[in-house]
């Protein structure tokens, strides 16, 4: 008997839940959610629908003109992208048939008739993994990923998905009781490398983030999570597979974004509010002279629209965890047209480079940054249509401050990051290369010799620093209360009156700094929420 009871305890744990603010966290941070909804409509049926006859699941995707999904339109007063799909569906069967893209996220609900009613190689989640509770049933607890997979790939009639053709290999990275961590979405980043081939992946959807606010990556070296996930998201591009990742909703008028976004192989999306034209209020963002390439890539709309809720009926949405699902989608078509043409896919450069030369440039009145809006009639445009044509490499939309940045001297906030890889780092924001630098925007001066001093106060909260290095332009530190990670040779530490911590700089050499980073200069949990 409590075998039985203990069973039904758990079965009923996996229904899927009615979206719902602070519903779901992420080692403790909430998770970008649909809006508040309505009871859910327990025990409605779901009616199976003829479900058209599409390119053959997990084969090579067959180059067409055409595509089953031609008559589905996107509803009436959605955003211009939903609008450019259902176009191209219908003039030139781009609808993402056969190709899938990964949701890592909280499961999706496979029993739903716009994805597909069914789980496995014959459905549209024909995959997947419940890294949660370590098992192959991936069916979601919570809504939200079930709502940015419809976003992906709904068949529904009067609600498709940017790509209805595609397949969703569902992801789960939360647990029954809604938990998660790094690890998991390390695995599931490295299960993608492992399977992507199997189920025919070309892109991962990340709607998640640690609702932080981070201009460096600063876990690309800490020998744990952060490592893991920002060196699969780097193997993964070299495999022609983007990472798309939510910028995150925890926006206060600070430049920066989330874990894993801030990664710098990652397509990061912040969100745009169609009704203004300009981003969210509360969607963040980072231009490239604060950040260089670990800057927001593309700008998507992240309202205006609705996407599955409870039991297959459609709320409307808000945040950026349902921006970056436009993107995804938006990428699968892309990639479904250069593949006719070439036969493989288009390089990760290719499609950010796309995304942004078609992008409309808006400027952000808060931050003084321009970040492209998507544009996906453009970018299809800008994809090669035969053997021999230009194919754009550099955006000529720069994700960079319309008018100068203050150099008056301030005192900085360094944050803890969330978006570099393994490889060398880019190089320098310096205005003069011998004489100034640049840490988290503030500039910083240095003597003939290049050595130099500027003073921090407590930085992070109660995180105190005790050596920090300007390395190409960036900032490198490690926490005081470290006593495993050796001194970094350059950085010299002085205690103030006041309490603050003056520290010595002097402009580095790539490499230089790289035997420290290998030490843990992060220690401790990381929470994360998009």
């Amino acid at each position: 008997m409590f075998l039985i009871d203990f069973l039904r305890r758990r079965k009923k744990s996996r229904r899927p839940q009615a979206p719902r603010l602070n519903c779901v966290e992420l080692e403790g941070r909430q998770l970008l959610t649909t809006v508040a909804a309505p009871s859910p409509r327990h025990g409605a049926a779901l009616v199976e629908r003829a479900r058209p006859v599409k390119t053959p699941r997990l084969g090579t995707p067959t180059p067409t003109q055409t595509s089953p999904y031609a008559n589905l339109k996107a509803p009436a007063g959605t955003p211009k992208v939903f609008q450019d799909a259902a176009t191209v569906r219908a003039t030139q069967g781009l609808d993402g048939s056969g190709f899938a893209v990964a949701v890592i996220d909280t499961g999706v609900d496979y029993n739903i008739d716009a994805l597909g009613h069914g789980f496995g190689t014959d459905h549209k989640v024909i995959a997947g993994y419940d890294f949660g509770m370590k098992d192959a049933d991936p069916m979601a607890t919570w809504n939200h990923g079930t709502a940015v997979s419809s976003v992906i790939a709904s068949e529904d009639a009067s609600n498709p998905g940017i790509a209805p053709g595609a397949d969703i290999v569902a992801l789960r990275v939360f647990d029954d009781g809604g938990n998660s961590t790094f690890a998991r979405i390390a695995d599931a980043l490295e299960w993608v490398a492992a399977n992507h081939d199997k189920y025919k992946i070309s892109v991962v959807n990340i709607s998640l983030s640690d609702s932080m606010n981070y201009t460096l990556n600063w876990f690309q070296y800490d020998t744990s999570h952060g490592q893991r996930v920002t060196d699969a998201i780097a193997k993964l591009k070299a495999l022609n597979i983007p990472v798309v990742s939510a910028a995150g909703n925890s926006f206060k008028g600070r430049e920066g974004m989330g874990f894993t976004a801030i990664v710098k192989d990652t397509i990061s999306v912040t969100g745009v509010d169609p009704s203004t034209g300009q981003l969210a209020s509360n969607a963040q963002r980072l231009g490239s002279t604060t950040a260089g390439e670990n800057a927001t890539d593309i700008a998507a709309p992240s309202s205006g629209f609705r996407a599955i809720s409870a039991n297959g009926s459609y709320d409307s949405v808000e945040g950026t965890s349902f921006a970056a699902p436009v993107v995804s989608g938006s990428i699968v078509l892309m990639q479904q047209k250069y593949f006719r043409e070439f036969g493989t896919l288009p390089s990760v450069s290719q499609i950010d480079s796309w995304l942004k030369q078609g992008g409309n440039a808006t400027t952000d009145p808060v931050t003084n940054l321009k970040i492209p809006q998507i544009d996906l009639a453009a970018s299809l445009a800008l994809v090669p249509s035969k053997p021999g044509s230009n194919v754009v490499t550099t955006p000529t939309v720069p994700v960079t401050p319309a008018t100068p940045a203050p150099t008056t001297p301030q005192t900085p906030v360094v944050s803890v990051p969330g978006n570099a890889n393994s490889q060398a780092p880019e190089t320098p924001v310096v205005t003069q290369p011998t004489k100034t630098v640049r840490i988290n925007g503030v500039n910083v001066n240095l003597a003939a010799n290049g050595s130099g001093g500027m003073t921090l106060d407590s930085l992070q909260g109660t995180v105190k620093w005790n050596n920090v290095q300007v390395w190409t332009g960036e900032a490198v530190a490690r926490r005081s209360n470290d006593s495993t990670a050796q001194p970094i040779p350059t950085g010299n530490l002085q205690k103030t009156a006041q309490g603050t911590k003056a520290m010595a700089v002097r402009a580095g050499r790539p490499g230089q700094i790289a035997s420290a980073l290998r030490r843990n200069l992060f220690k401790g949990s990381r929470r994360l929420g998009a």
